[in-house]
C-alpha cells in the first residue's frame, strides 16, 4: 500500500507544478516584462546613437545650380558633386553629460523590470495560496457532507423501525442541499484561481504541488521603485549639465571638396572657371546671450530633479512602515494560528461528544448542525490560517525589497 501511495504522489507529481515554478515561468513569458526588456534595448541603441553622433561624419552632395541672368563669372547651370567632412572637436562636455544621463536611465529602467518582477510575484503568490485556501475549505465542506450523508443512512434505519420521522430527514437533506451550493461556489473558485495563475504564468498545468516559505530572517533593502526614481534623479542633472553645455564653447572642424560642371558659359579669353573647389574652416562658437532659455531650462530640469528625490524619499519612508508592519502581522499570525488550532480541537471534542448524544435522542437537529457547522467552520479556519500565515511571509521578504523565489522552502513529498 505504502509503495502505491509513493507511485500516486509520483504521477501527481509529474502533472503539477509548484510556486517557484509558476515565478519562473511568469517572470520569463510575462509580456509585460517583455515590454519592459525592449525598452532596455531602446535605452541601449539611444545611448550607442549619441556616441554615433559625435563621430565624423561624411556626406555625398550633388547639386543643379540654375542662374539667371548668366555672366561672365556665373553660368547658367553649375552642376556639383561634393564631400562633406564634419566633426565636433570640443563640446564642453554636452556628449558626455548625455551619455552619462542615458546610462542612468537605463539603469532605472532596470531597477523598474526588478519592481515589476516582484509585483507580479506578490500577486501569484496571493493566487497560489488564495487556490489552497479554496480546497482547504472545499474539503471542510466535503466532510460535513459525508458526515450528514452518514447521519441520513442512520436515520432512515430508524424510520424503517419506527423510531423517528421523515421530517428529521427533511431537515438533512435541505442542509445536504444548502452545502451542495456552497460547494458549487467554493469549485468555481478554484477554477477561478487555476485560470488565473495559468494566464499569469503561461503555464498549463493541471495540478499545484504545496510551496511554503522560509522564516524571514532578513534586513530591510532599499526596494527598486526607490533606486529607480534616484537613478532618474541623477540622470535628471546630467541633462542639467549637458544643457548647461550649449552656453559654454563649442568647436567644429568642417572640409568640403566639390567637383564642378558647367553648362551655358559664357565664353571668356581672360581666365577659366574652376573645376573644383576645396575647403577647410575650424568654427568656434560661443553663445553670449539667449535670454535666459538655457538658464530656465536647466533650472527646470534640476527641480524635476528634486521632485524625483523628494518622492524616493517617500517611499522609503513607506517601504520601512510597511516593512514593519509586515513582520508585526506575520507575528499576529502565528498567534491566531495557535488559537485557530485550539478551537479546532475543542470544536472536534464538543462534535464527538453532541454526535453520540444526537445518535442517542438526547439532543435535537439544531444542536447537532451547529456543532457540525462550527467544526466545519474551525477546520477551514485553520488551514486558512497556514495559508495566511505564509502570505505573511512573502510580504515580509516583498517589502523587505527581497526576491521571493530565493526564500521557497524545498517541499519533500516523499
Amino acid at each position: 500500500m505504502r509503495y502505491l501511495l509513493l507511485i500516486a504522489l509520483f504521477v501527481f507529481s509529474l502533472y503539477a507544478v509548484d510556486l517557484k515554478d509558476i515565478l519562473n515561468n511568469t517572470s520569463s513569458k510575462s509580456g509585460y516584462l517583455k515590454a519592459k526588456e525592449y525598452e532596455l534595448l531602446s535605452i541601449g541603441e539611444d545611448i550607442d546613437s549619441i556616441k554615433s553622433l559625435y563621430s565624423p561624419s561624411l556626406n555625398f552632395v550633388a547639386s543643379v545650380d540654375f542662374n539667371s541672368p548668366k555672366n561672365l563669372t556665373t553660368p547658367g547651370r553649375v552642376m556639383s558633386l561634393s564631400i562633406l567632412l564634419n566633426y565636433k572637436l570640443y563640446d564642453s562636455g554636452k556628449r558626455e553629460n548625455e551619455i552619462y544621463a542615458n546610462r542612468l536611465q537605463k539603469i532605472a529602467k532596470e531597477f523598474g523590470l526588478k519592481a515589476l518582477k516582484r509585483s507580479l510575484s506578490i500577486k501569484v503568490v496571493n493566487l497560489y495560496y488564495g487556490y489552497f485556501k479554496a480546497i482547504s475549505n472545499k474539503s471542510a465542506i466535503v466532510a460535513r457532507e459525508k458526515e450528514i450523508k452518514a447521519q441520513i443512512t442512520r436515520v432512515k434505519k430508524l424510520i424503517d423501525a419506527n423510531l423517528a420521522t421523515k421530517v428529521e430527514i427533511d431537515r438533512l437533506e435541505a442542509t445536504l442541499a444548502q452545502s451542495r451550493y456552497a460547494l458549487d461556489s467554493i469549485n468555481l473558485s478554484i477554477k477561478s484561481f487555476k485560470e488565473r495563475l495559468k494566464a499569469v504564468s503561461h503555464l498549463n498545468f493541471k495540478n499545484l504541488k504545496y510551496s511554503s516559505f522560509k522564516e524571514p530572517k532578513i534586513s530591510l533593502s532599499t526596494n527598486e521603485n526607490i533606486l529607480k526614481l534616484r537613478a532618474k534623479a541623477n540622470a535628471l542633472n546630467y541633462n542639467s549639465k549637458a544643457i548647461e553645455a550649449l552656453s559654454k564653447p563649442q568647436v567644429d572642424l568642417k572640409y568640403r571638396y566639390s567637383r564642378l560642371k558647367y553648362k551655358k558659359v559664357v565664353p571668356n579669353r581672360v581666365f577659366d572657371l574652376p573645376n573644383h573647389t576645396s575647403k577647410l574652416s575650424l568654427q568656434g562658437a560661443l553663445r553670449v546671450y539667449d535670454g535666459g532659455v538655457i538658464n530656465h531650462k536647466s533650472q527646470s530640469i534640476k527641480y524635476q530633479k528634486l521632485a524625483l528625490l523628494a518622492r524616493a524619499n517617500e517611499l522609503r519612508r513607506e517601504q520601512i512602515r510597511d516593512f514593519k508592519l509586515a513582520k508585526l502581522k506575520l507575528k499576529t499570525l502565528k498567534s491566531s494560528i495557535k488559537s485557530a488550532k485550539m478551537a479546532l480541537k475543542a470544536s472536534k471534542s464538543s462534535y464527538r461528544d453532541i454526535k453520540k448524544k444526537y445518535s442517542a435522542g438526547l439532543v435535537d437537529y439544531t444542536v447537532y448542525i451547529d456543532s457540525l457547522t462550527q467544526l466545519t467552520i474551525s477546520k477551514a479556519q485553520y488551514k486558512e490560517a497556514l495559508y495566511n500565515l505564509e502570505v505573511a511571509k512573502a510580504l515580509v521578504y516583498y517589502y523587505g525589497g527581497k526576491n521571493l523565489k530565493g526564500y521557497i522552502k524545498w517541499e519533500n513529498w516523499f
